[in-house]
């Protein structure tokens, strides 16, 4: 996975090298599918997380692997803004404090 390219936008590529081995005559099963999508996550973000797609029964197709990992980038996401807010909020809060 490119790090600056958004889980949509990977997926996006999954998905089109997917449909372009199905056109050149290799069709992958659904179980192929899903590992290849999971081997491509990069290690130090997704390493936990990979752990849990592997294991988890409920995910049956390419659509399935595709909905758990966006929700996840979200997730992901939202943690970091709030993240980088408190972090925000500590300095100007330091701030504050040294001028009285």
């Amino acid at each position: 996975m490119d790090p600056k390219h958004t889980m949509a936008e990977h997926l996006r590529v999954m998905s089109a090298m997917i449909l372009e081995m199905r056109s050149a005559g290799n069709d992958l099963t659904d179980e192929q599918q899903i590992l290849a999508v999971i081997r491509s996550l990069p290690d130090p973000l997704w390493k936990d997380i990979k752990i849990v797609l592997f294991h988890n029964e409920r995910i049956k197709n390419f659509d399935d692997i595709s909905r758990h990992l966006k929700l996840e980038a979200e997730r992901v996401d939202a943690n970091r803004s709030a993240a980088l807010v408190a972090k925000a909020g500590q300095r100007n809060g330091r701030r504050s404090q040294h001028k009285g």
